[in-house]
């Protein structure tokens, strides 16, 4: 404050302003100070904050779990954990008048299901067995965020059960499509399509791996997108938010810690 004002204020000439009360937040996390300015925090939406991120997510997670021990234990963990030696059918079909378990019936229907879980019945490639699938998937949830399926309604392998399934990497989905829709209020979200209620349509696969460069200089045969509806496919994730569309890899978030920790690992076994 300069002389100036000081010497008007006390002879009355002008008004001292009256100082505004302060304003305080009721929840200590909103508070911002000295400590707190950069914290940066936005409002997008579930699909924006990840759309710039996702792929490079993935590409650093599957890097974690081919380098890192301790994220390639965690996936094999939640592997262990979830599927172990496999979820088993149990059939319990039961009789009409006196409701018991009918057991030749149920046997038979197991032993049909165990059949058709073989890998040259249920995997259209005839590489994985249905327990594979399971663990495969399983895997994929902590490391790309999620496992797609096809459900291919013809036999394969001799098999007489019109289903079989090929399973997708999750760099299939192409993300960043925008062509167009079925319906007017429908909308593209990545590699999504979307009615007016959230409810996937169907979904836009490239018919290449992205990332097959050994064979990138193949010849293209036919078109580089295959459509399918959402009913002939078959996505397993768990979003970590209602409006997510696209799921990321659950160890994103320790990305830093996992690498610092073995950094600091393995700089004290070399001293």
């Amino acid at each position: 404050m300069g002389l100036r004002t000081r010497f008007l204020r006390r002879l009355g000439l002008q008004p001292i302003p009256q100082q505004q009360p302060r304003r305080r937040r009721s929840y200590a996390g909103a508070i911002i100070s000295r400590l707190t300015n950069d914290w940066m925090s936005t409002q997008s939406s579930a699909d924006a904050e990840i759309r710039n991120s996702l792929r490079k997510l993935r590409d650093r997670s599957r890097e974690m779990v081919r380098n890192n021990p301790y994220a390639k234990q965690a996936k094999r963990t939640t592997q262990i954990n979830v599927v172990g030696s496999g979820i088993k059918l149990q059939s319990q079909v039961q009789q009409v008048r006196s409701r018991k378990p009918s057991e030749a019936i149920n046997r038979l229907i197991e032993e049909k299901w165990n059949l058709w879980t073989r890998a040259q019945h249920c995997d259209v490639a005839g590489r994985h067995s249905f327990h594979m699938m399971e663990w495969l998937a399983t895997g994929a949830l902590p490391e790309s965020g999620e496992a797609l399926f096809r459900i291919i309604r013809r036999p394969f392998g001799g098999s007489r059960v019109p289903l079989a399934l090929e399973m997708l990497e999750s760099d299939v989905l192409d993300e960043e499509y925008q062509g167009p829709t079925l319906a007017k209020k429908n909308e593209w979200r990545m590699g999504v399509e979307v009615n007016e209620w959230g409810r996937p349509v169907r979904y836009a696969f490239l018919t290449r791996h992205p990332g097959d460069y050994w064979f990138q200089n193949a010849p293209q045969k036919g078109d580089k997108h295959v459509f399918l509806p959402a009913d002939r496919s078959w996505a397993l994730s768990r979003a970590l938010r209602a409006s997510l569309t696209a799921m990321m890899s659950k160890m994103a978030a320790g990305f830093q810690s996992l690498s610092l920790g073995c950094s600091s690992i393995w700089s004290q076994v070399r001293t």
